[in-house]
């Protein structure tokens, strides 16, 4: 099977996916019918193929219901059947890796910034460019620049995946825990000095039961500390993508920020024994924050009707009351 170049076939299949965190757009079935006729008359550049069944590797539970739809509809077209496994995250990438160097990978496969510049400038990806040309279900002026620009190299332009989806950051709150130590819910103009005093005071006033008012996970930098260096007018890597101004005034506010938060919040001991998100299910921390990758799991929780997001908080740094242009971020990312 030429799997490089069967890749491109279901990838155009599987843009605009889940309605919760996919681009904006066509529906899923125009596309995906699109795709379908596409890959049963036009094969690929060299001459066609044919197979029986296209393997589908992707790393999230949550998102397998959904995927599964969009494949059995794709099947109902095309002829071709469509497996997908569920790999956890870090053998993912250890099997991923593993079947590029012996030459044996997954015919579609969710890709991720992390890793994409090292799969495309080994050339184990398929040139995606004149697929894109020829298919007018794809527009991928439809998609954030950025998460486009992800999966294209930038020494020769070439794209080598497309945009899954696009995900964001906000704030999840336990409303049992804030209705518990009388403290008053998370809004939408919370600077994050509101933020932190919220979160000393459940921590003091559930000391006894173990409870903080905030866990973060400093490992997770997308949902954590990145958005408020952001927020006080720092940047992790400057726009030219040659340095960063982490060290500035604005980035060492910042971090202070970061520091105060952390010190009223659980010790990262706890935090790297238990993770943030078990923590938060279990009742025994009020706040974290979050990806929307991650809204499914909350949503289907044992304790879901207390659970509640707000907005990630902003750094008032023009002092006016206001979240002004520029004072609040969410970093976000998308798949390929």
């Amino acid at each position: 099977m030429k799997k490089k170049l069967i890749s491109a076939v279901v990838a155009a299949a599987m843009v605009l996916t889940l309605g919760a965190c996919g681009a904006s757009g066509s529906s899923g079935a125009a596309s995906n019918a699109g795709a379908a006729d596409a890959a049963a008359t036009s094969g690929n550049a060299d001459g066609g193929f044919t197979t029986s069944e296209l393997t589908v590797n992707i790393w999230d539970n949550n998102q397998l219901k959904g995927l599964q739809q969009i494949a059995d509809e794709w099947t109902a077209t095309s002829g071709v059947k469509v497996q997908i496994n569920v790999v956890d995250w870090d053998n993912y990438w250890t099997l991923l890796e593993a079947g590029a160097s012996g030459g044996e990978m997954p015919d579609v496969f969710w890709m991720h910034s992390n890793t994409a510049q090292m799969y495309m400038e080994n050339d184990l990806l398929l040139p995606l460019d004149d697929y894109i040309a020829a298919d007018d279900a794809i527009d991928l002026s439809k998609y954030y620049e950025g998460v486009v620009n992800l999966y294209k190299r930038a020494d020769n332009g070439v794209q080598y995946a497309l945009p899954k989806d696009h995900d964001t950051i906000a704030l999840l709150y336990n409303k049992a825990l804030f209705d518990k130590y009388g403290v008053e819910y998370p809004t939408d103009d919370w600077t994050w000095e509101d933020m932190r005093d919220a979160a000393a005071a459940i921590t003091e006033a559930g000391a006894a039961d173990g409870v903080y008012g905030y866990a973060c996970n400093t490992t997770n930098n997308q949902d954590g500390w990145y958005n408020v260096v952001y927020d006080y007018g720092a940047q992790i890597i400057t726009d030219d993508h040659k340095g960063t101004t982490i060290g500035s005034a604005e980035g060492k506010a910042a971090m202070e920020m970061v520091r105060q938060l952390l010190e009223v919040g659980a010790p990262q001991t706890t935090v790297a024994e238990t993770g943030t998100d078990s923590l938060f299910q279990s009742g025994l921390t009020a706040m974290i924050t979050q990806g929307s990758w991650m809204i499914n799991a909350f949503y289907t929780a044992e304790h879901a009707d207390d659970y509640a997001w707000a907005m990630l908080p902003y750094a008032d740094v023009n002092g006016n009351g206001a979240c002004d242009e520029g004072e609040r971020y969410s970093a976000y990312n998308g798949l390929g």
